[in-house]
């Protein structure tokens, strides 16, 4: 291995993303149905607070939480408020079904009362009763100003009802075209779309000639997710073993033109995560023997209370990160802390470049031993950033501890940072 003799430390002023906003979606699993599967609220609120608290979510959009008991005051009151008062909601209760019936997929909004102010909710009908409505929330982020749409949904359930999930596809994606252009705007919940070559999907996702409405995969993993291990690290479904272990992707955040293209509001690349999901549990439950993402205590906890693993994403509110800062031509060579810090097993870098030079981005353990090089290349001048998997040059898992990411340009700037790798 190449040897660092010495370490460089620089005094340099670092730019936080400070307006960071966490979005999560989860479906709960029939949350506010006592009884359902012989498992009570009472026993799995504990399980909940443990995921919450783990993921800290600014925006949580929840499926399957039953109005007709009170599922969604519930939830909010006994888990997401249990110890303060952080938390409000928006909520639809859907339409009855063909006999008459309540159904329990019903759809929430919950977010920070602190950081959002809800400028309006309403129901996005599909008309058909056997069809289900999508929630829209427009929430105002207080610290900039900025508004982001969030649209709740969760569309039929099982292969036979491909039609049904294009219908209720078609439906949204009408609407989101009356949207103006560079709307910001999510599109997140349980999906139960198998794969990309679904109508559903391509509903959703394809050019058409009003495009305002077309929603993006932010990690671009389109394919045939249904029981293919080569998505085995972003499957949600299903938790548990006896329900056929994890081997479906069925929860999805879909980020609008408008972010994408970084309109005020920007995801943060290398963030979207199935929290929970380690890649080495394809088919099986997702407590079974180690996961090395999460501890025994919250791998148990997502076993227990859901079906489905949470989806999260975090975005930033200043419209500052991404591949170029095109707005104000950086001063200085800067390598701003990576986040998450300490993480597992992925973690962000962002930096900023002045003028062209060929920029090297390694990573080094605490002997002075590269253990990868993460970028090596000419770069003009702009903000960037890159991710680090937390695998070394040779594709192996990096073992738990602390490391020096050590930016050097050819203009002979050098700049360290300390990152701690946990599992």
């Amino acid at each position: 291995m190449k040897k660092l003799i010495t370490l460089f430390m620089v005094c340099t002023q670092l730019f936080a993303i400070e307006n960071r906003v966490r979005l999560v979606t989860y479906n709960l699993e029939n949350y506010g149905g006592d009884g359902y599967n012989n498992k009570t609220e009472t026993s799995r609120n504990p399980h909940y607070r443990t995921i919450i608290n783990a993921i800290d979510p600014d925006i949580l959009v929840v499926q399957e939480i039953y109005g007709a008991f009170d599922g969604d005051s519930r939830f909010l009151n006994d888990v997401l408020n249990h110890e303060n008062n952080i938390y409000a909601s928006a909520f639809i209760d859907q339409k009855n079904d063909a006999n008459g019936n309540d159904v329990w997929h019903d759809i929430g909004v919950y977010f920070k009362n602190q950081m959002f102010q809800p400028l309006s909710i309403r129901e996005v009908e599909m008309s058909e009763g056997y069809l289900r409505d999508a929630l829209e929330v427009k929430l105002k982020y207080n610290e900039t100003g900025d508004t982001i749409i969030v649209y709740g949904l969760h569309f039929k359930a099982g292969e036979s009802e491909a039609a049904e999930r294009q219908q209720e596809a078609r439906k949204l994606r009408n609407y989101l075209n009356t949207l103006p252009e560079n709307t910001t705007f999510v599109v997140c919940g349980d999906f139960n779309i198998y794969t990309s070559s679904e109508e559903a999907w391509k509903r959703l996702t394809e050019e058409q000639q009003d495009d305002d409405g077309r929603v993006f995969d932010p990690v671009e993993q389109v394919g045939n997710w249904h029981n293919n291990s080569y998505y085995k690290a972003i499957h949600t479904q299903s938790t548990r073993y006896e329900s056929g272990g994890l081997d479906d992707r069925f929860d999805f955040i879909l980020i609008s033109g408008g972010i994408k293209e970084h309109h005020k509001i920007e995801y943060i690349p290398g963030t979207y995560t199935a929290f929970g999901n380690d890649g080495n549990h394809f088919n099986d439950s997702v407590n079974w023997q180690t996961n090395n993402s999460v501890s025994s205590e919250i791998a148990d906890a997502l076993y227990a209370a859901a079906d489905h693993l949470p989806v999260y994403a975090d975005f930033d509110f200043t419209g500052t990160v991404g591949v170029v800062e095109e707005i104000t031509q950086p001063d200085n060579f800067v390598l701003e802390q990576n986040y998450p810090n300490p993480f597992n097993p992925r973690t962000t870098i962002a930096f900023q470049v002045p003028f062209p030079s060929h920029i090297k981005l390694a990573v080094y353990d605490l002997m002075g031993n590269e253990i990868t090089t993460i970028l090596n290349r000419e770069m003009g001048p702009g903000r960037y950033h890159q991710v680090w998997d937390g695998t070394d040059n040779n594709h192996r898992r990096a073992a738990s501890g602390i490391y020096f990411l050590l930016f050097q340009s050819s203009s002979g700037a050098k700049i360290s940072q300390k990152m701690v790798l946990v599992k």
